[in-house]
């Protein structure tokens, strides 16, 4: 018997934003170029004793011993994920553990130091603000993760919207953005790997129409493959309201982090997540390129969107929202030189993109799809 193929729909507003670290470099966050930078600086705050110090410690220690390695074959061993990567390549070292320590109370650390800034100082401000007489002044990431979500709220009301957002960032500032606004997401895991009350706690079916998916293919410092053992649903709860929540309950302590490598982990939560990742880019009707580098670590992004497009028929437009010209001509690499919907975004900064809400692709006068949007 021949089995049917899945019909493929059509859709006219679906938003797929990809974000890199750059996107939270405006909190603060460490970028991969400085992130052992700010860890050393982070660390000049802890004692000597304490859990994290030791962690970074014997990070700091690793990256020595791997300098031999340098001479050998070309490594930047100032990049954190170069760490994580020759640690996951070489099973006999045990510092998985401490990378992971490491990184996740890093990124807690600067979150922290985020959240404690004055909300006035934070706010998203446009180039013409004293000009403006009605300036953005909502915080940024809330405002943008508003935006992303779909669920615009006070900025615009649209029905039948669900985008997406696929990350590579292992910090918790969209979801965090997204939970105090009481916007529904799914980390798109399956039902046992329950997501907290806080964080808007439904699965599957029980997702109601708008909510947004956070696709997370990195995994987060949130995350613990360990779990604890859910109270109120069977199976393990694996996702945790912060890095705090899963120091103190996880049962292996971990932060489920993964190195930007190319054997990925077809079990398990990845599994998954990888697997909604490209069910969603097959009704992309836009793509956003978001603080996203395009490095040459990530060259597996390209069979990503390769399995996720291969069926779209709604694809209208992909944009690059970075000032880099390297960056733009890498994410325009990405896609045949003859796809007409591969735009330079005139937004080249992620404050300037998000003072506009992104409208629907629509048909335009000769036929042909086009994306329509407030940016001019």
């Amino acid at each position: 018997m021949t089995a049917h193929k899945k019909k493929v729909e059509f859709h006219t507003d679906h938003n797929v934003y990809i974000i890199g670290a750059g996107y939270s470099a405006a909190a603060g966050l460490p970028l991969l170029t400085n992130f052992l930078q700010k860890m050393c600086t982070y660390r000049t705050s802890l004692n000597d004793d304490s859990e994290y110090a030791k962690a970074i410690d014997n990070v700091l220690s690793y990256r020595r011993d791997c300098a031999s390695a340098s001479d050998k074959i070309k490594l930047d061993l100032d990049n954190i994920e170069t760490l994580l990567s020759l640690a996951a390549a070489s099973p006999e070292v045990d510092i998985q553990h401490d990378i992971a320590i490491a990184i996740g109370a890093t990124i807690d650390h600067y979150q922290k130091l985020f959240k404690k800034i004055p909300d006035d100082s934070r706010c998203l401000r446009t180039k013409n603000e004293v000009d403006s007489p009605n300036p953005i002044r909502q915080d940024f990431y809330e405002y943008s993760a508003a935006i992303m979500s779909g669920d615009e709220g006070k900025l615009q009301q649209r029905e039948k919207i669900k985008n997406t957002i696929i990350s590579f960032n292992y910090d918790m500032l969209i979801e965090d953005a997204l939970a105090s606004q009481g916007y529904c997401f799914t980390y798109g895991f399956d039902g046992h790997h329950p997501i907290p009350d806080s964080h808007c706690n439904m699965q599957g079916d029980d997702l109601p129409e708008r909510a947004c998916y956070l696709l997370k293919l990195h995994g987060s410092i949130n995350w613990s493959e360990g779990g604890i053992e859910s109270t109120d649903r069977d199976g393990k709860r694996h996702i945790f309201t912060s890095f705090d929540e899963l120091m103190e309950k996880s049962q292996d302590r971990i932060p489920l982090i993964l190195p930007p490598w190319w054997k990925k982990d077809p079990m398990g939560i990845f599994g998954k997540i990888w697997e909604t990742a490209v069910e969603r880019l097959r009704t992309a009707t836009r793509i956003i390129f978001l603080g996203y580098s395009c490095p040459a670590t990530d060259q597996y992004v390209k069979y990503l969107l390769a399995a996720g497009l291969q069926n779209n028929i709604s694809l209208a437009r992909v944009d690059t929202v970075n000032p880099d010209v390297q960056v733009q001509d890498a994410v325009a690499g990405l896609f045949p030189a003859s796809a007409k919907w591969v735009s330079r975004s005139p937004a080249l900064y992620a404050e300037d993109f998000f003072q506009y809400v992104t409208r629907p692709v629509i048909p335009n006068q000769s036929g042909h799809l086009e994306a329509i949007n407030r940016i001019p």
